[in-house]
């Protein structure tokens, strides 16, 4: 999976479009029923959901989590995933 997006992310948009998706498109195959990719993405959503609860927390998810002041949080939220890694990497926390 691309981790651009989270899995809880990826999920909620699978659960989105399984709820809000008219999928018309599905009458030129004929081999699905809007309520077979309704389940199927609801299924995927649930199995991406258990995977990432069983997953250990990123280095990110673990500062989110941590007791860290409220401005540290703020700073450490504007960063680049790439400006976050160096900032972790030199305080040796990830």
């Amino acid at each position: 999976m691309n981790q651009k997006y989270s899995a809880e992310t990826v999920a909620e948009l699978l659960i989105h479009l399984a709820q809000n998706e008219n999928f018309s498109s599905l009458k030129n195959i004929g081999a699905f029923t809007k309520k077979d990719v309704t389940a199927i993405l609801n299924d995927l959503a649930s199995d991406l959901k258990e995977q990432a609860s069983k997953q250990p927390l990123t280095t990110r998810e673990s500062v989110k989590q941590s007791d860290l002041t409220d401005n540290v949080h703020r700073v450490i939220s504007k960063l680049s995933p790439q400006e976050e890694s160096i900032l972790f990497k030199s305080f040796k926390i990830s």
